[in-house]
């Protein structure tokens, strides 16, 4: 993350850093509009990150049923959202 911040920094583009991973993917799907790109990158052959406390799943498997998982709650939100704008 760090070494990104650094590129980052440099086009003074503006962003958002967050390491837990399903948290970030979720904030990347919540905020994409029409038009935009979320783009996932693996950590290429590695299946897991082994931190100081835990070892992190990275399965690509794993992370593309929880991002269908968000998108999935993400729609349901906005359904529910524009039957009660309707409404109005």
């Amino acid at each position: 993350m760090n070494d990104a911040m650094v590129g980052l920094q440099r086009t003074r583009t503006s962003y958002r850093m967050e390491s837990e991973r399903e948290k970030a993917i979720a904030i990347a799907l919540d905020e994409a509009r029409a038009g935009d790109i979320v783009l996932l990158a693996g950590k290429g052959h590695e299946t897991s990150q082994v931190l100081k406390d835990r070892t992190l799943d990275l399965t690509i498997a794993k992370w593309r049923a929880v991002c269908f998982m968000i998108v999935d709650i993400w729609r349901s939100r906005n359904r529910l959202a524009k039957r009660i704008l309707s409404r109005r």
